[in-house]
């Protein structure tokens, strides 16, 4: 059962009578969630994003929307815009969000059938799933919305790597990245 949650994630085949878009490598996005529950939050966190120059002129600056698990009035909307108006809202299919995400296994049991991801602002931490579909996008990094950036990170979508994570630490440690099929071990600063 579980595994349909993944399969229906990675499933690239396209609806019938669909228009693929081709990824384009150049393509780049910062994606993330605000929810009406944190706008003062999102707010200030796209505000850094502007302050440090962190969106690079060939990027696209996305916020999921979900009207069920992450939503986002149209004031609130208002608001976001006039702080960067390029912004993007992409209303997520959350189909894949089955009541099998709200139990909690261990080791194959089912150990606990609802867990506090049952409530809609739990449920928003799965919508970051939806970048695996973004495939029109070269580059995407997914930033949490609930942080404040200090300085550019912009760099990061130089990491010359297919996944790059960066590790979690005290914010005066240097931005570095742990990655899969890196081809050097450079820190980013």
């Amino acid at each position: 059962m579980r595994l349909s949650l993944f399969s229906s994630i990675f499933n690239s085949s396209p609806a019938p009578g669909t228009q693929v878009e081709v990824p384009q490598r150049n393509k780049k996005a910062i994606v993330s969630c605000i929810t009406d529950n944190f706008i003062g939050l999102g707010a200030a966190f796209v505000q850094s994003l502007i302050e440090t120059n962190t969106i690079p002129k060939v990027c696209d600056l996305i916020l999921l929307t979900c009207p069920t698990f992450a939503p986002l009035s149209k004031q609130n909307r208002t608001v976001l815009r006039e702080i960067f108006p390029a912004v993007k809202f992409l209303k997520v299919d959350t189909s894949f969000l089955s009541d099998d995400l709200v139990r909690r296994w261990f080791k194959g049991q089912l150990v606990k059938e609802k867990i506090d991801a049952s409530l809609p602002n739990k449920r928003s931490v799965y919508l970051k799933l939806h970048v695996l579909r973004m495939t029109n996008y070269g580059s995407i990094l997914w930033l949490d919305s609930d942080m404040i950036v200090l300085r550019s990170i912009a760099g990061i979508f130089r990491v010359p790597a297919e996944l790059s994570v960066v590790p979690v630490g005290p914010p005066e440690r240097n931005l570095a990245s742990t990655t899969a099929h890196q081809k050097d071990n450079s820190t980013l600063a």
